[in-house]
Order: C-alpha cells, then structure tokens, then sequence
C-alpha cells in the first residue's frame, strides 16, 4: 500500500510538471511562423498567395531564418530571398529579432505574433504560428 501512494505522488508530480512545461513553451516563438495578416496606417490589405507562403523559423539557439516568395512567370510561388539573424526575448511576450544590424520589435499573442515598422508609414505584420 505504501509502494502504491508512493507511485501515485511521483505520478502526479510528474504530471503537473509536464503539464506546466506544455503551458509555459504555449508562448514560445520557437517554431515556423506563416505571414498571415498585413496593416498599412491601420488599413489591412489582402495577402496574394505567394505572400502567404512568407514565414520566420526560430531556433532554440537564438537564430532565425526569414523567407519571402513571389509569383513567378509560371505562375507558381518561388523563394524570392531569405534573411537571417539572431532573437532574444525581452519581456514576457516581447522579443528582439536583429538582422545586419536592424532591431525590430516583436509582440507574441496567442499562437499570432506582430511586427510594427514605422517609417512614412505605419505598417503592421501578422505571422500565425504553424
């Protein structure tokens, strides 16, 4: 009987750990995001297909890799360029992505993160996680 409560409380414990584990990487930028929604000065204009395909990998080692497509001359999504750089998490659902230099802002929310650039413009980029 002793060997049984015993068993249960080491069950438990690694239960509510693993649990806990799954809920705090729920918020992780880990991952392939996929380009989803895009606002120009508060106004969202619609993503052609290939700019759907436009995505960001994290990698646990703090790097990153962006890819950006068009619509060739057959008429098909080709990979246009990619970039890559590092991240690093500022806040809580705040991190730093660094490319050549160039640090931008970006905002996780749920299974959706955002880029804000502000130039002449005020544009605003949705990515939803895969």
């Amino acid at each position: 009987m002793k060997n049984l409560i015993s068993f249960l409380v080491i069950a438990s414990i690694l239960l509510m750990t693993c649990y806990g584990c799954k809920n705090s990487n729920d918020q992780s930028v880990i991952g392939v995001w996929k380009y989803s929604r895009s606002f120009e000065n508060g106004i969202e204009y619609e993503l052609d297909s290939c700019e759907k395909q436009d995505q960001f990998e994290f990698l646990v080692d703090g790097t990153f890799t962006e890819k950006y497509y068009y619509l060739d001359e057959s008429n098909k999504c080709a990979l246009d360029g990619k970039n890559t750089g590092s991240w690093r998490k500022k806040e809580k659902d705040t991190f730093l992505i660094d490319y050549d230099g160039e640090v931008f802002k970006i905002v996780l929310q749920k299974k959706t993160f955002y880029l804000k650039y502000e130039d002449e413009v005020i544009k605003k980029e949705i990515y939803t996680k895969q």
